[in-house]
Order: structure tokens, then sequence, then C-alpha cells
């Protein structure tokens, strides 16, 4: 049973609005993302993901950042609340 909360008697659309709900992909469009989605999530051979690691400089400089932007914050609702 449909529930409809209009009194349309159009077909219903899918939700991000073009096409119909009861549309469906053909086989040629399936097989043809399949492929899509298989070419595209196959590594590249020979190439290694990047080194992650992050050095004890690089994080101080991180923490550093993080501190400034917290104090550069605090100063501006610092000089908020005063004007």
């Amino acid at each position: 049973m449909e529930t409809s909360t209009t009194l349309s008697h159009r077909p219903t659309r899918r939700f991000w609005g073009w096409g119909l709900e009861s549309d469906a992909l053909s086989a040629r469009e399936r097989s043809t993302i399949t492929a899509r989605v298989i070419s595209s999530s196959n590594p590249i051979s020979g190439s290694s993901p990047p080194d992650m690691t992050l050095s004890s400089i690089s994080l101080s400089i991180m923490i550093s950042t993080l501190h400034s932007k917290e104090a550069l914050n605090a100063k501006d609702a610092e000089n908020a609340e005063k004007t």
C-alpha cells in the first residue's frame, strides 16, 4: 500500500529530484559502473603509500600553531567583551 501525502497521481520521483522511483539501471549501465569501480580501486603496481609518520619537530609545530590560534581566539573574545 502506497502512503502518499499529496493528491497527485504522478509517479513518485527519486529523493534527489531526477528520475522516477521506479526507474532502474539497465544491464549496460550496471556493467559500465562496475567496470569503472573495479578499475579505480586497483592500486598502481610498484607504488607504495607515503610515509605518514610525523617527526617530533612536525608535532611541535602543529601544537604551537594550535596554541597560537587558541591565544588569538582568546584575545578576540576579550576584545569583543571590551567593546
